[in-house]
């Protein structure tokens, strides 16, 4: 299965064209929800008139200027808070996943 996923994750990034920050840190499928922009983005950072960068912000410096932890000055039109959050939904009650359950 981890073979498929790997396949899975690198038709993906070959289709849309990703590579450096914005390729998810962990493989498929765990970070699925990380492949959520639309191909047009990434033909934008393909084009140069997207710049991603990941990193840690320090500080908002005022107008469109960022500092980030490394001391880098940055300025930035918009900026993307990718938290990994993760859903969570305890509500509901478990399914056990083997094929033996009753």
């Amino acid at each position: 299965m981890r073979f498929v996923w790997a396949s899975v994750t690198r038709l993906l990034h070959a289709h849309a064209g990703i590579s450096g920050p914005l390729v998810p840190e962990a493989p498929l499928p765990r970070n699925i929800e990380s492949i959520g922009i639309g191909t047009e983005a990434y033909a934008l950072v393909r084009s140069g008139r997207i710049r991603p960068k990941k990193s840690v912000i320090q500080r908002f410096r005022g107008g469109k200027t960022l500092e980030l932890a490394d001391g880098e000055l940055l300025d930035a039109d918009v900026v993307i808070f990718a938290t990994g959050f993760t859903q969570a939904a305890p509500f509901l009650e478990e399914i056990d996943p083997s094929p033996d359950r009753a």
